[in-house]
């Protein structure tokens, strides 16, 4: 059974004025796989669109996928796209999992701008093995005066069971993960962190965030890949 966390392009026009609506998953001891989806498409009618999901899950069963998707596309002059997708998952089977991260903007019109990120952060509770993708790719096509990003970022670690991120914790990371689209390099990170302005010094922010909320943890995958449109 999957977990899918999806707006209809009906939801995402609802989102205009600023980053849409924070939502929780359940926790669900016998679901095996969780699916993250996130589209941001403005039109002439709504020229600014923002999508945002945030997903907490607990998996069961002996192997699982983690699937995290943000998209953000502008095919009309002087609009704005953006989105931003949040997962943290739970895996507790066995056998491991299957982990794919991936955030994409495209953009083709006239001062327009598309810009996306999706954050994933999978705890594995056992030893099992682990096959993680993350991958970005921003694009413009006939582009005039075009800002089109698309960053990924992935952290998998092993931790103990009964150690998760609180409802600040997640708060932190999701008010973070809105500031990698809105500033490419932002001031405000992670609690506790001092400043960083790279995209690896970032990524070690997630490995922090992690130990405080986990305890110790062991780092099984950290991969970070932005993407920028050609002017």
């Amino acid at each position: 059974m999957s977990a899918l966390a999806r707006r209809s392009a009906a939801g995402v026009l609802a989102a205009v004025t600023a980053l849409g609506a924070t939502w929780w998953g359940g926790h669900h001891d016998h679901d095996h796989d969780l699916d993250v989806t996130v589209v941001a498409i403005p039109s002439a009618e709504q020229p600014s669109v923002s999508d945002e999901a945030v997903e907490v899950e607990r998996l069961g069963g002996r192997s699982s996928t983690v699937q995290s998707d943000a998209a953000a596309t502008s095919d009309c002059d002087g609009c704005d796209a953006t989105g931003v997708a949040v997962t943290v998952a739970y895996v507790d089977g066995s056998r491991g999992g299957r982990m794919d991260n991936v955030a994409h903007a495209w953009s083709s019109c006239t001062d327009c701008t598309s810009r996306t990120v999706s954050v994933q952060v999978v705890v594995m509770r056992r030893p099992g093995p682990v096959q993680a993708n993350n991958r970005a790719f921003a694009a413009n096509v006939a582009c005039t005066g075009c800002t089109t990003t698309a960053v990924a970022y992935q952290l998998v670690v092993a931790g103990a069971r009964g150690k998760v991120f609180d409802r600040r914790d997640i708060a932190d990371l999701t008010e973070w993960a809105r500031a990698q689209v809105t500033d490419p390099v932002p001031e405000t990170m992670l609690r506790s962190a001092a400043p960083r302005t790279s995209d690896e010094d970032r990524l070690a922010e997630l490995e922090e965030q992690a130990t405080r909320a986990l305890g110790a943890v062991t780092t099984l995958r950290g991969d970070v890949d932005r993407s920028t449109g050609a002017p």
